[in-house]
């Protein structure tokens, strides 16, 4: 509970969230329908997408639209996707574009599968145009962001798709949100797998940012982020549950 407020927390006013787990979907259920908390933000938990239930019952309940009539939404079936460069005029005037494509191969071609889930959420773009900011939750699986991974501005527990080109967050500002999270790791249960997990895919996380530093010549950037591992979130504190996360760590 403590992370999905920290998740709502981070999400612009009636912007939309994709969420990829159950550990979060639940959590993010309970705050806005029991404890009324950012109930502005629409929470979209993406597999259930899948199903012909959930789509209705959130365009009714968040007053929003996929984009399809009523009897076209509840028949969508996944199809085979080319790639296709999708462009998007936003409310700032410019056009947010990018390659969309799966990264679901089918064996016979060059093609790939779009799913249901893919195909309402890609849709759920084109209409709204960005009048709302869009967020998936840290630990979506990239395989279904329809390539817009490199399109994401990351705010270390949300990724923001970012069509209005905004810069990469300084240092700084990554460390404070960092530091923001970190009095919800004292709650977790430490007998609880995935409460666990957790941690570790938020380290991943800053790793991959330390190595992106490293890799594009900001080695004191780098530097001031593993300091901050070191210091408030150590492998001594919080160990890593598989051996290759520690390998990058000391790597």
């Amino acid at each position: 509970l403590a992370m999905g407020k920290k998740i709502l927390d981070m999400c612009k006013p009636s912007a939309f969230v994709l969420v990829g787990g159950d550990s979060h979907t639940f959590s993010l259920w309970y705050l806005q329908t029991v404890e009324k908390y950012r109930t502005d933000v629409k929470v979209i938990a993406f597999s259930l997408l899948e199903t012909e239930w959930y789509p209705k019952m959130i365009e009714e309940k968040d007053n929003f639209s996929f984009g399809f009539p009523a009897e076209q939404r509840d028949t969508i079936n996944y199809i085979v996707w080319k790639e296709k460069n999708i462009r998007i005029k936003t409310p700032l005037g410019n056009e947010f574009s990018w390659l969309a494509k799966s990264n679901q191969t089918v064996t016979y071609n060059e093609d790939g599968y779009l799913y249901r889930c893919e195909r309402l959420f890609l849709n759920l773009l084109e209409q709204n145009k960005f009048t709302s900011e869009f967020y998936f939750t840290y630990g979506f699986d990239p395989r279904t962001q329809i390539n817009l991974n490199d399109n994401l501005q990351k705010f270390v527990i949300v990724d923001r798709i970012n069509y209005n080109k905004e810069d990469r967050l300084s240092t700084e500002d990554y460390i404070n949100i960092c530091r923001s999270v970190l009095p919800a790791f004292k709650l977790v249960n430490r007998n609880s797998q995935m409460e666990v997990n957790e941690i570790d895919i938020i380290r991943y996380y800053i790793l991959f940012r330390i190595y992106e530093d490293i890799t594009n010549g900001r080695t004191n950037d780098a530097k001031k982020l593993m300091e901050f591992m070191d210091k408030e979130f150590s492998i001594k504190d919080y160990p890593p549950q598989k051996a290759s996360d520690l390998d990058m760590y000391k790597d």
